[in-house]
């Protein structure tokens, strides 16, 4: 055993540090080079056409699951949540035109009521005129 030196204080798991960096250097180049093969781009390619296959019949079946038990269906949900949120918006810009209006009544200026912007332009007449 070293007698710790003033510059380097002993450190009891350099060498467990050492190993373990040995072994993820030698592991990583193994498996780069097994991930860089053909065989290993068709297995993944199989596995993953597989987890997906697998992923859409649950979900198939969890559908059909809860249509049979009358539930709704996350895609169910998610539409009614943006329905309400369109109805929320509506309400919200409903009341910040009553807002204005009844503030435009207490000020004591004519209420009048609010129309669109004219935009369009009429149609010009054949020849330029």
């Amino acid at each position: 055993m070293t007698e710790p030196s003033p510059e380097k204080p002993f450190d009891p798991f350099a060498m467990w540090r050492e190993a373990v960096s040995k072994f993820e250097s030698q592991a990583n180049s193994s498996l780069n080079s097994a991930m860089g093969s053909e065989e290993f781009a068709q297995f993944m390619g199989k596995a993953t056409g597989l987890s997906l296959g697998l992923q859409n019949a649950v979900n198939d079946l969890m559908g059909r699951y809860l249509k049979a038990l009358n539930l709704p269906s996350r895609e169910d949900i998610n539409a009614l949540g943006e329905r309400l949120q369109g109805i929320e918006d509506t309400l919200a810009r409903l009341a910040d035109t009553q807002e204005r209006l009844e503030r435009r009544s207490a000020s004591g200026a004519e209420v009048t009521t609010l129309r669109p912007a004219k935009t369009r332009q009429p149609p010009t007449p054949a020849g330029g005129q």
